[in-house]
């Protein structure tokens, strides 16, 4: 598949540069990277900006940017066969109310958005279970606290600014908003993967050990189940998805082409093929 530019993304990238603080916004996701190795102190966390920009994107690789100077700044330059880990997580607010006709009407209140690894690139990882609000609730209500979301506020933790993430394949002179800040502070990865885990049961599931080959999650969407059937949560995108992070540091979206693609694809070269075989006996 063609690596393509998140364009669309890029215009929600853009931070400045002399002050430790950005703006986030409820139902944007923050992929977190932690480890208990080299730079265990430390987290870094970057805002990959709403959760409406991947749901509709189409089948595609798509370049968000490049980590790998901070990583191994922060983690040494072995990040990629250590034990750094790496998940995504996001949610809207218990309070919200879906507008008809806009984006974020599919998402009722209370929705947690929560990665999942995956054994491969590009393997299906199984999905979580949804809860009742109630039980949404206790997860995002800690985690918008301490990201700064509330009625009276919106900020990102207050960090050091990685000012070097600038996004070369995204769009030139922009930088991603990501920052390094203490593991055991307020507002960290550590914190935040801690709260969503709440919910769901479990801290190890939501992150994936890198590789240099290469390491993906799968984000779902954990709408609010009014049953409490515990149905299986969707994926982010209506197709199948996966974040990638390689082994170089680059941190890409791809987008998997439905089934039925893949046989219209199929279908496609067969008819090519025997028309040229037609040509070439009609030649002969």
């Amino acid at each position: 598949m063609k690596n393509k530019n998140l364009m669309a993304l890029a215009a929600l990238l853009i931070a400045g540069v002399a002050t430790p603080a950005f703006a986030q916004n409820y139902g944007d996701l923050i992929a977190g990277f932690s480890t208990t190795g080299t730079g265990a102190a430390t987290n870094i966390e970057l805002d990959l900006g709403s959760v409406n920009t991947y749901a509709h994107l189409g089948a595609g690789t798509y370049n968000i940017g490049s980590l790998g100077t901070d990583l191994s700044a922060t983690y040494g330059a072995g990040w990629n066969s250590s034990a750094l880990v790496f998940g995504i997580v996001g949610s809207n607010s218990t309070t919200h109310t879906p507008t008809f006709g806009s984006w974020d009407s599919q998402y009722a209140s209370s929705t947690l958005f929560a990665s999942e690894a995956e054994s491969s690139p590009g393997s299906v990882a199984t999905p979580y279970s949804e809860q009742l609000a109630s039980q949404d609730n206790a997860s995002i209500a800690l985690m918008n606290g301490i990201l700064g979301l509330s009625s009276a506020s919106q900020g990102f933790p207050t960090g050091t600014n990685l000012a070097d993430l600038t996004g070369t394949s995204t769009q030139a002179g922009t930088t991603l908003k990501a920052i390094s800040i203490g593991a055991s502070a307020l507002g960290s990865w550590n914190n935040e993967q801690g709260n969503v885990a709440l919910n769901i049961g479990t801290v190890t599931a939501l992150g994936q050990t890198v590789s240099a080959a290469g390491s993906a999650v799968e984000v779902f969407t954990m709408l609010p189940d009014p049953s409490g059937n515990g149905a299986d949560s969707a994926d982010i995108n209506a197709a199948t998805s996966y974040f990638e992070l390689l082994g170089n540091g680059d941190l890409e979206f791809v987008v998997v082409p439905e089934p039925s693609t893949y046989a219209a694809i199929v279908g496609i070269a067969v008819l090519g093929y025997a028309l040229l075989r037609r040509r070439q006996t009609i030649a002969a």
